[in-house]
């Protein structure tokens, strides 16, 4: 038994890596507040989100320069107000528009029947990008994990959430974003604590 949980434990571990879903938690500080907003947040409340995709998720966008793969989570906290989006989707730009920009979006254009209204106000989009210059990405491929939060190339790292008030155009609640992390894949870890526990029992 011992050499059989041994034999699949280094198979496990040899195994080539293929599609994951890839989980990026992120925090930040709000640092503009227009009048739609002031009842959930003021100028410098702290923010916190998570963002879950999967790298098996298909290019739905046909532009060589532009990957667009649905199937996100998104999740954010400001104070007691808190919304999920689970129709979000990731987009990445590469060599994209003029003068050319790379980027790391996580977009969602019709949140509305999943995020809490602004007041009466419904949120219009729900988003989070990191924008860099064009020599980020060598191609549209999704990622297995977003931008190095300190990689100097990144010019832009905010998260957003907006409505349009009557008579006035869209109108943004801007997060400047402070952290930016990717925790370690928690069933592979507890997958392989369980196994190595299992051979240290049987072998006493």
């Amino acid at each position: 038994m011992r050499s059989v949980l041994a034999s699949a434990v280094a198979l496990w571990m040899a195994a080539p890596a293929t599609a994951a879903v890839v989980v990026i938690d992120y925090t930040g500080t709000i640092y503009d507040v227009q009048p739609p907003f002031a009842s959930i947040a003021s100028p410098g409340d702290p923010v916190s989100g998570r963002i879950t995709y999967d790298t098996a998720a298909a290019d739905d966008d046909p532009d060589p320069a532009v990957g667009l793969y649905s199937g996100a989570t998104h999740e954010i906290h400001i104070g007691a107000y808190a919304g999920t989006s689970t129709q979000s989707a990731v987009r990445i730009f590469d060599d994209y528009s003029a003068p050319a920009f790379d980027g790391f979006q996580v977009i969602d254009y019709a949140p509305s029947d999943e995020l809490p209204a602004i007041g009466d106000l419904p949120v219009n989009s729900f988003g989070l990008s990191l924008n860099a210059s064009s020599d980020l990405y060598a191609s549209d491929t999704l990622p297995a994990s977003p931008p190095d939060f300190a990689d100097p190339r990144l010019v832009e790292r905010y998260a957003y959430l907006s409505v349009v008030p009557p008579g006035q155009g869209v109108t943004p609640l801007d997060v400047e974003l402070t952290s930016l992390t990717v925790p370690e894949p928690a069933n592979a870890a507890l997958l392989a604590a369980g196994a190595l526990a299992l051979l240290r029992r049987r072998s006493r």
